[in-house]
């Protein structure tokens, strides 16, 4: 994630090159794209993650968490994105992460 303009209300963030790997049985699924990730707010913290991704052979396709609450505390992030207005064969995404330190190397 590259930290973007300072914002009084939210923190921003490019997230680049992304190289994910989903495990639904029976095989990994591979998951490449970009997109933005902004946290923060005036009175509750919310989260805001909008990608451009191309699920295993799939063409990019937008995936936005929406602007949600979230109960982690900055760099910790847990949010689920899914296409918007996608309804019953929709793609869900949960996506929880840390950052890697030299213990987890």
């Amino acid at each position: 994630m590259v930290d973007l303009r300072p914002n009084p209300l939210f923190q921003e963030f490019a997230v680049a090159n992304i190289n994910w790997q989903a495990a639904p049985p029976p095989a990994l699924v591979p998951i490449h794209g970009v997109g933005f990730y902004k946290i923060g707010g005036e009175v509750a913290v919310q989260q805001r993650m909008s990608l451009e991704l191309a699920v295993d052979d799939e063409p990019l396709t937008h995936f936005d968490s929406g602007l949600v609450q979230t109960e982690v505390r900055f760099p910790l992030i847990d949010v689920t994105v899914s296409i918007p207005g996608g309804q019953c064969d929709n793609t869900v995404i949960v996506l929880k992460a840390a950052p890697v330190t030299a213990a987890t190397k």
